[in-house]
């Protein structure tokens, strides 16, 4: 008798994450492209944020329906002035849902849009962003 293997091309869709852009008082805007749809069709795509790291659909999100390839934007709504969020970029089909990387920004403060290792100088700040996805400021003093 021989075993008959069954072979699985399921796959979930990939996602990108980039940088949110017109960060306002309250609100701010998700980017990121659909790459590949998997191995069936995306069902639900938009992006997915909160205070903690790793945000997933579980809390707050927005829903843009069906999904192709290429980019697309979320209205992120409902933010408190002044705090960190992490926003992800997501997609799911029948094979799951996948996520972007973290991006992180501050409410109502579009400077802050710094992915870890990166840094920016302004003013007499040096501002960076550590491995733990928080931003970090050395402040100078003019001489």
């Amino acid at each position: 008798t021989e075993a008959l293997e069954i072979v699985s091309n399921v796959s979930s869709p990939v996602v990108t994450t980039q940088a949110c852009t017109a960060i306002a008082t309250t609100t701010a805007t998700g980017n990121g492209p659909i790459t590949n749809l998997g191995s069936s069709a995306v069902t639900e795509h938009g992006h997915c944020w909160s205070t903690a790291v790793n945000p997933t659909t579980a809390d707050s999100k927005t829903t843009n329906g069906a999904g192709s390839l290429g980019a697309f934007t979320s209205a992120i709504t409902g933010l408190t002035p002044g705090i960190p969020y992490y926003a992800r970029a997501y997609a799911t089909n029948g094979a799951g849902t996948s996520y972007g990387a973290n991006a992180y920004f501050n409410a109502g403060l579009p400077s802050t849009q710094l992915r870890p290792g990166q840094m920016v100088i302004k003013g007499t700040t040096l501002r960076y962003v550590g491995d733990d996805g928080r931003e970090y400021y050395i402040q100078g003093t003019l001489v």
